[in-house]
């Protein structure tokens, strides 16, 4: 039997309960396992070598930020387009303007993984944007009528805003 700490000895601290002997929900286990699933990181074209910032696992590739898959969306050719841009299997179609989880699903989607499908009204809006834009260029270049793709714009604004 030890004896209790005299006024000099300090008390140690006790150890964090860790999660073999702490009470969890039965499907949290199940989910760390599933975030601890490795990935495998696709190479460049152009270099063969894969990027160092590649996330690890399913849990690195859902804690990436912004920055992080703008820069992995250089890497790949996908930020940018030029003659390495389609030698993936997948494009990206990235978009500077676009949030985070639609970046998120987008290189989920470039790098092979399931559930990164495009919704149907992000396609609609995709679509729309898309048009806008070639309406554009088409007034730029002086073939157009009209204001260009602002009439799309506008429509695009008044169903989703």
């Amino acid at each position: 039997m030890q004896a209790p700490p005299t006024p000099t000895q300090p008390t140690p601290p006790s150890p964090p309960p860790s999660l073999s002997t702490h009470r969890t929900h039965p499907s949290f286990q199940a989910k760390l396992a599933r975030m601890a699933l490795p990935l495998a990181p696709l190479v460049s074209v152009h270099t063969c070598a894969p990027p160092t910032a590649f996330p690890a696992t399913l849990l690195h590739f859902w804690t990436l930020t912004e920055p992080d898959l703008d820069r992995l969306a250089h890497f790949y050719h996908q930020r940018t387009p030029g003659p390495h841009t389609h030698q993936y299997p997948e494009c990206m179609r990235w978009c500077a303007a676009a949030g985070l989880e639609i970046k998120r699903r987008k290189f989920g989607r470039f790098i092979g993984l399931r559930g990164c499908a495009t919704p149907r009204h992000e396609r609609r809006l995709m679509d729309l944007l898309r048009r806008a834009e070639e309406e554009d260029e088409r007034w730029a270049r002086g073939r157009g009528g009209g204001g260009g793709g602002r009439e799309l714009e506008l429509e695009l604004v008044r169903k989703w805003y």
